[in-house]
């Protein structure tokens, strides 16, 4: 049973960072207003750059809800539900770490494998429990 709340923890945790740092990125929306106004940022890409941050804000916190559904499923040894958490923490794990490797200056996309992997190694180790 221990092995269960480990994982329904770290599914947890994983998702109150989520909805955190949705929270900072959907308040620092500033940083590309102020990139627009100096003209660091193109006139002509201004819609499809805010859009797309808002975009990333509202899915980042549908990540974090999705993984508090799921995290219910998994006290309740859903191999659905294992499937699900396994293919979000390791596309979190992915999307930081390749990145990371592209733009290896940008310290922050590290913090995505690292929730990528709060998720996923917890799944993995206990998969056993989840009849996978």
């Amino acid at each position: 049973m221990t092995e269960n709340k480990i994982v329904v923890r770290c599914t947890k945790t994983s998702a109150v960072l989520l909805v955190m740092t949705s929270l900072i990125h959907a308040f620092n929306i500033n940083d590309v207003l102020v990139g627009l106004k100096t003209g660091d940022i193109a006139p002509a890409y201004a819609p499809a750059i805010v859009s797309v941050w808002i975009f990333a804000s509202i899915c980042m916190c549908a990540l974090a809800g999705w993984l508090l559904f799921l995290s219910s499923e998994l006290r309740k040894y859903s191999r659905k539900a294992w499937w699900q958490a396994l293919v979000i923490g390791l596309s979190l794990a992915g999307f930081g770490l390749g990145c990371w490797l592209q733009y290896p200056k940008a310290f922050y996309l590290l913090y995505f494998f690292i929730l990528g992997m709060i998720t996923t190694l917890p799944l993995l180790r206990y998969a056993k429990h989840y009849n996978i």
